[in-house]
């Protein structure tokens, strides 16, 4: 994450332009912190059998295991990159349209539900 907090620049001409720096450092690593133990919650709870019987469905199992494989190879560094430009996106074309892979944007929006970023 030091690319993402500048941990690695901490030079400065004046001495409260360095703490400013330090103080959005100091920020930065807070929320990083919030986000490792929000999704660390989530990897906890997927693919767990919690006796609703619309959660605990064959085909929701399966999604929430892909889910939680894909976050265990996830750094929150790469969660950040990969979600940099979080956006809805609509192709009308047919070229345009294979270029998504529907597994992967329904990957990503159940990974935001289960965040609490996306109601539903």
């Amino acid at each position: 994450m030091d690319g993402y907090n500048d941990a690695l620049v901490t030079r400065s001409k004046t001495t409260p332009s360095l703490e400013g720096r330090l103080f959005c450092q100091f920020v930065a690593f807070g929320y990083e912190s919030y986000l490792q133990t929000a999704v660390n919650k989530v990897k906890a709870a997927l693919a767990v059998p919690n006796g609703d019987l619309e959660h605990d469905k064959a085909d929701n199992m399966r999604k929430e295991k892909a889910l939680l494989n894909w976050l265990s190879k996830m750094s929150i560094a790469k969660l950040m990159d990969w979600f940099d430009a979080v956006q809805e996106t609509t192709v009308n074309t047919n070229i345009g349209k294979t270029r998504w892979r529907t597994e992967t944007v329904e990957r990503d929006r159940l990974f935001l539900r289960k965040l609490g970023v996306l109601n539903g």
